[in-house]
């Protein structure tokens, strides 16, 4: 459990946020990355999940998402720890994933595949890694332009905020039924020593203060069934927590089955992606989740 919970808080720290450069970027930020680090066959992988003629729809591809990669191996990694890995380089892994990283892939790659699908221009394979590598950059970073530790993004809820209000990607199901949440948020910075790398710190100072601040809206536990009523497959969903400063500690995606919740992430405790594991009997195990985030995307 210990090892599960160290996962948790590292994966909140260095990935939460996922989506929040779109706010400085856009979801095609001018250029292309440079400099790629790939991990095995991911490009070859990604490739194969883009070469398809099959018409985009999102609940197509996320199930044709989720099905191709279901049992890959847990990793959760930091990036500044790969061997060869340097700030600067496009982190492309779909090896091993943890929980950011499978919802990264998996929006970096739906977002790629629409464009493709919708556009009546020949790609070659190079250009489609291209972009797809672009879309991973702006999930990841600030400005979409992979630059230093700092432009790491590192809260989540307040990604999903500024995909919702800003960019219009998201829907907040929580803000349709659920009630506000209320947290002091500043575990970054109260945790300096762990986040070596951070210089600008008056940045991460304002984040913080701003998403203590924010309007965000979630279900508690008890009101998981008012969820459940209005539930979409797809659905991405984040695990409030009450670890002291930090908002959210695990995410993953929403299967409706005959009325019932499953989960779809990238589980430290299976050692794997994990598809369609039933939602209430997870939540009854964890005992530091405290209510779930629900955003609807709309691309």
């Amino acid at each position: 459990m210990k090892t599960n919970i160290f996962h948790k808080r590292w994966i909140a720290i260095m990935g939460w946020g996922l989506l929040w450069t779109i706010l400085f970027s856009g979801m095609n930020p001018k250029g292309s990355p440079s400099k790629v680090y790939i991990i095995g066959d991911s490009k070859k992988s990604i490739l194969e999940l883009l070469n398809n003629d099959h018409p985009y729809s999102y609940n197509w591809f996320f199930n044709h998402f989720i099905e191709r990669y279901k049992g890959r191996p847990y990793g959760a990694m930091p990036f500044e720890k790969i061997g060869g890995y340097k700030a600067g380089m496009t982190l492309v892994n779909v090896e091993t994933m943890d929980c950011v990283t499978f919802l990264e892939n998996f929006i970096a790659a739906s977002l790629t595949y629409k464009k493709l699908n919708n556009d009546y221009r020949v790609y070659t394979n190079e250009q489609k890694f291209q972009m797809f590598m672009t879309n991973l950059d702006a999930v990841r970073y600030y400005n979409g332009a992979n630059c230093t530790w700092n432009d790491r993004i590192y809260y989540f809820t307040h990604a999903l905020d500024v995909m919702e209000k800003e960019k219009k990607l998201l829907k907040s199901v929580g803000a349709m039924a659920g009630i506000p949440f209320k947290k002091k948020i500043n575990y970054v910075s109260t945790n300096i020593r762990k986040f070596s790398g951070i210089t600008d710190w008056k940045r991460i100072h304002l984040m913080e203060k701003r998403l203590s601040e924010a309007k965000l809206f979630y279900f508690p536990l008890d009101k998981l069934e008012d969820y459940r009523q209005i539930a979409y497959n797809g659905d991405l969903v984040a695990l409030a927590t009450d670890v002291k400063g930090l908002d959210v500690s695990h995410c993953g995606f929403i299967h409706v089955q005959e009325g019932d919740l499953y989960f779809s992430h990238a589980s430290s405790v299976a050692k794997q992606v994990v598809h369609k594991e039933d939602f209430r009997n997870y939540l009854s195990k964890r005992t530091s989740i405290t209510g779930i985030f629900v955003y609807r995307p709309l691309f």
